[in-house]
């Protein structure tokens, strides 16, 4: 999850060289991540456990970072989440 959560703030990181605007701090990034693996359903068994939160996490800071960002950014920044996630 730690690794996720790195990916993920990189890839937010680096959309401020598509358009300065784009800063978000470390900070607001970590207030996301915490709230993720709050909301998450748990689970007794591990593997089920990691997915949900894996899900979690990459569904809380795409749905609230998207929020900040134009039309037309939105699929390059979806792009970028999955080639980040793929390497």
């Amino acid at each position: 999850m730690s690794v996720r959560g790195s990916v993920l703030y990189f890839v937010i990181k680096d959309l401020a060289l598509i358009d300065p605007m784009y800063q978000n701090s470390l900070g607001y990034v970590k207030k996301l991540f915490n709230e993720a693996l709050q909301a998450a359903e748990l689970s007794d068994e591990i593997e089920v456990r990691t997915e949900r939160l894996l899900a979690s996490i990459t569904e809380s800071l795409y749905v609230n970072v998207c929020r900040g960002l134009f039309e037309a950014h939105k699929l390059l920044y979806s792009f970028m989440i999955c080639s980040a996630i793929q390497r």
